[in-house]
């Protein structure tokens, strides 16, 4: 059902579709202090410059995403591709560097191969973590004799996971979560995330097969792409060349003008289309409609049992946040006359709950609390659009479904 037709009498007022516009409305202001990794159309992977917003696509399917928003993370390994670099010990293992093309599209990917003794086969590096931070370890692999391999991280880390790249499956041994994507030409981007128990250093290894084994000299994987970061979930990917790399968050925004000409402080019906790589049990932030206040803002914010928190900051039982981690369609109505706040999710049941204040609004943050605030947003943003008014219940399942 689309936006535009269908409901003939009521049109957005705003309409954000960024998955197939694949560019920006002049009307919102968006930034980012630094470059960032995104999927082009053809599936390889690219770099957007400083402030230039990412419209990415499925590296395999080349479906277009959408508009990516991103936390700010940073890549703690601080040689991402050169595997062949003293930064990464070998052991029962050597690295032929340069001998694959990578995700990038560009010949810099290394070749991890076994030696021919019995031994476990293996690169690492030496880590403290913080404890009590929760981690995320990630790598592009691909095979080459080899199809199975693991990411261990001993010592106070405590998170391993076996990655199989021909059944394409990812097998968390210890840890929180494990996953294992395609990105296209026999690429596939592993990851497991833990929360470290102590602060005690340990190795972080990518160990051929799953375990001491016969070597045969010549077979192996290719690798590139390693990344470390704090966080529960791995982000886009940053690569690093000697130092820790930051990326900056994304940001976007509509204020004055670019706002006040679509919305309506009497009532309206908010609607977003999107895919997040949070948790379910996480707080993100979807939108907010307000005036960078905690008592003056709605915000959209998934987290526990929460929904929809009111301009004053009171959560209202609207949406459960259960299941709005995976391509969520939310549509929320509102009218400021009698504080009433309805929602629904992909279709289902509406659900209703009331907000104490009311209050003039003038911005809307796409997926931040405020400029530069937290709960920030990880993940696509397909579509979203504003009726000046609030539309049915009938109709809000209508658009979500």
């Amino acid at each position: 059902m689309s936006l535009a037709s269908s409901f003939p009498a009521i049109r957005p007022a705003l309409l954000l579709d960024f998955a197939n516009a694949k560019t920006l409305d002049p009307r919102v202001t968006f930034t980012r202090a630094s470059s960032a990794t995104f999927y082009d159309k053809d599936g390889v992977l690219r770099t957007a410059a400083s402030g230039v917003p990412r419209f990415t696509f499925d590296p395999v399917t080349e479906e277009s995403l959408g508009l990516l928003i991103e936390e700010s993370r940073t890549n703690l390994f601080t040689y991402s591709e050169q595997f062949d670099n003293a930064f990464w010990t070998k052991s029962g293992a050597t690295i032929a560097a340069n001998t694959e093309v990578s995700p990038d599209g560009n010949a810099t990917a290394d070749k991890l191969t076994e030696d021919a003794t019995t031994s476990t086969h293996y690169a690492y590096v030496s880590f403290a973590p913080v404890s009590g931070t929760a981690y995320t370890y990630s790598i592009f692999a691909k095979a080459a004799g080899r199809t199975t391999f693991r990411l261990n991280a001993g010592g106070g880390w405590g998170i391993t996971a076996t990655f199989d790249l021909s059944a394409v499956t990812a097998t968390l041994n210890s840890g929180t979560s494990t996953s294992i994507t395609p990105v296209g030409n026999g690429w596939f981007r592993c990851s497991v995330t833990g929360t470290a128990s102590s602060a005690t250093s340990g190795q972080l290894q990518i160990i051929l097969q799953t375990g001491t084994y016969a070597g045969d000299g010549t077979s192996g994987i290719f690798i590139w792409g390693a990344q470390l970061e704090a966080g529960s979930f791995a982000t886009s990917y940053i690569a690093t060349a000697g130092s820790q790399v930051t990326r900056s968050t994304d940001q976007a925004s509509m204020t004055g003008a670019n706002f006040s000409s679509w919305y309506n402080n009497a009532e309206g019906t908010f609607y977003a289309n999107f895919v997040t790589s949070w948790s379910a049990a996480l707080p993100y932030t979807v939108g907010v409609l307000g005036a960078n206040s905690a008592n003056e803002r709605i915000n959209y914010i998934p987290a526990g049992s929460s929904g929809i928190s009111s301009f004053d900051g009171t959560t209202v039982s609207a949406i459960t946040s259960s299941v709005l981690n995976i391509n969520a369609r939310v549509a929320t109505g509102l009218v400021a006359a009698t504080k009433q706040v309805s929602a629904t999710l992909n279709g289902g049941s509406i659900t209703t709950g009331s907000f104490s204040k009311t209050g003039v609004l003038s911005v809307f943050n796409i997926g931040s609390l405020s400029a530069g605030g937290g709960n920030a947003f990880s993940g696509t943003f397909k579509k979203i659009a504003y009726y000046p008014q609030r539309l049915t219940n009938a109709q809000l399942q209508a658009l979500t479904a």
